[in-house]
């Protein structure tokens, strides 16, 4: 069983969670409250050592204060108590955490470890800057060949694309746990690791199990843009899409397309507006399941201004069959895919 004490470990006690959901901000610095027309800064997010957690709190209106998972059930509308399960796993899937997809075994597992850490907790962040320290950490990586291409190969992305887009085979990688206990992860053929590129950081990719789906190392950049480096100056269509590999399966097939840290971040208009001035379309791609139909349209209403077009697959939106990598994995043509396109368009 899943448990807050989880959550908060796997997200700096709470603070990746706020960093998700709220536009840029500073720790402990006053910033404008988003959850409702807020004209004097005088909102914060800080740490609470009684509770071993961040929190935000409004000195103007104190309703809109609370931890972070107050502040999903806020956002989502969820009744804090009855419906606290449905909160953490909306985290879990906003962040990518992979909580609810991987073993139950590997699960209690890490339960077990973070109660150890729970005390050992230190604040890493600097007050001055509000930058988390990031904890060392080394790799090894494996050539791309039969065995290391085989996951994307099933969903036509290429090693051209592979290397173009910096995604790495990771042999073993190594680093400090929040407590500073040493530890090191292996792949294997069942179960390969893979890993996105940051420049200074690291996203490590686990798809087919073997512990948590998503880890980070090192420095994450800010804002999470996957694949905006590889965008060309100026062209007819941008696709937003839910992740990584939506990204990678959309340029095998030449596709522009980049995505943000997941389909629920927060997304500033000077972003869309610098894309729109390059881009002569632009749709939104998301899953087809319900976090991501409700993303998808909650995106383009956000950005009326700029004319984003939703785009809606023909998918049941069950775990397999909900994005663009699932559509072509299950028999998706190349020119459905253009049709669909060229009638969100046209609408």
């Amino acid at each position: 069983m899943i448990d807050k004490r989880l959550i908060l470990s796997l997200t700096d006690r709470g603070l990746e969670v706020f960093r998700h959901y709220l536009p840029p901000f500073v720790p402990r610095k006053n910033f404008r409250n988003p959850l409702y027309d807020d004209h004097k800064a005088s909102c914060n997010v800080f740490f609470d050592k009684r509770n071993s957690c961040w929190r935000m709190h409004d000195f103007g209106d104190p309703r809109y204060s609370g931890d972070c998972f107050w502040l999903v059930s806020r956002i989502y509308g969820y009744d804090l108590r009855s419906d606290f399960v449905q909160v953490m796993k909306q985290i879990s899937h906003d962040l990518s955490l992979g909580l609810y997809d991987d073993d139950e075994v590997i699960l209690r597992q890490a339960l077990v470890e973070i109660s150890k850490e729970d005390n050992d907790h230190t604040d890493t962040t600097s007050a001055t800057t509000g930058i988390l320290n990031p904890r060392p950490f080394c790799y090894s990586t494996l050539a791309w060949d039969k065995t290391t291409l085989r996951y994307w190969e099933s969903y036509g992305i290429t090693q051209e694309v592979l290397e173009r887009y910096g995604v790495l085979a990771i042999d073993d990688f190594s680093s400090y746990s929040r407590s500073g206990r040493f530890y090191t992860i292996r792949g294997g053929e069942e179960t390969p690791i893979y890993a996105y590129d940051l420049g200074g950081g690291l996203k490590l990719y686990r798809p087919l199990g073997g512990g948590l789906k998503f880890m980070y190392a090192g420095r994450v950049p800010k804002p999470y843009i996957f694949g905006l480096s590889q965008l060309p100056e100026e062209g007819d269509l941008l696709i937003l899409t839910g992740g990584e590999k939506d990204v990678l399966t959309l340029a095998s097939r030449g596709y522009a397309a980049i995505c943000f840290n997941s389909e629920t971040k927060f997304v500033g208009d000077e972003i869309i507006s610098k894309l729109a001035s390059r881009f002569a379309h632009i749709v939104v791609l998301y899953d087809m399941d319900e976090t991501g139909l409700r993303s998808s349209q909650a995106m383009v209403e956000r950005h009326s201004t700029y004319g984003l077009k939703r785009l809606e697959l023909p998918l049941t939106g069950e775990k397999s069959d909900k994005d663009i990598s699932d559509f072509f994995r299950n028999g998706g043509k190349e020119d459905d895919l253009r049709k669909i396109i060229q009638s969100t368009l046209q609408v």
